[in-house]
């Protein structure tokens, strides 16, 4: 099973500390990708952030488009190396603050985060290169979402297996031996890795 790291930063007393613990994590064997998501960060310091990241995991860290200021500033990113590529959210495409175009997504790896199986079929099905879409969330998280967690009875319907979908939200160590019955692709996570127990999580993974 693929396992997707995503960072917040905040949840350590700073920023170094925070950049230490995630180079460790990215480093283990079992860790995917590194989706960096730190909105609100000056662009210059998330630049150094994703420098830092990648020499810990070569070709593992994606930059997060709400964390880029220009069409530019995503070119230089991918176009150097440092992120191997970036992923979207629909609020940051509909914002209107970055204008990809279909050549953007043909040129540089992007994944996605849908809140249903059917918009992530749309995007995996419209972007074959896309390495990874998010289902989110699948259960209760402290971050405010406008729709409820889909839950494992919404997973008893979909018709994930084999695709490029990897489950969001809420998911800790316990709700893994939950999700083999559905063989999802992947799993990400934000709390699992800011704990203590992060490698035990890595390991509870790794037997689905």
């Amino acid at each position: 099973m693929k396992v997707i790291v995503v960072t917040d930063c905040s949840r350590f007393s700073d920023l170094p500390r925070a950049l230490r613990h995630y180079s460790q994590v990215l480093a283990h064997h079992a860790v995917t990708s590194l989706v960096l998501r730190e909105q609100g960060m000056p662009f210059a310091e998330y630049r150094e952030c994703c420098r830092t990241l990648a020499e810990a995991g070569p070709g593992k860290v994606i930059a997060h488009a709400g964390s880029i200021h220009s069409m530019s500033d995503m070119r230089t990113l991918v176009g150097d190396g440092t992120v191997a590529g970036v992923h979207w959210s629909r609020a940051t495409l509909v914002s209107g603050r970055l204008l990809p175009t279909h050549h953007t997504f043909d040129a540089i790896p992007f994944s996605y985060s849908a809140h249903s199986e059917a918009e992530a079929d749309d995007f995996l099905n419209a972007w074959l290169n896309a390495p990874f879409v998010f289902l989110s969330p699948i259960f209760p998280t402290p971050k405010p979402f406008a729709i409820q967690p889909l839950g494992l009875e919404y997973l008893h319907q979909w018709h994930g297996a084999g695709k490029r979908i990897a489950l969001l939200g809420g998911i800790t160590r316990k709700h893994l031996p939950a999700l083999i019955p559905f063989q999802p692709w992947g799993v990400g996570a934000i709390g699992a890795f800011v704990n203590h127990d992060w490698e035990e999580f890595l390991e509870a993974a790794q037997a689905i």
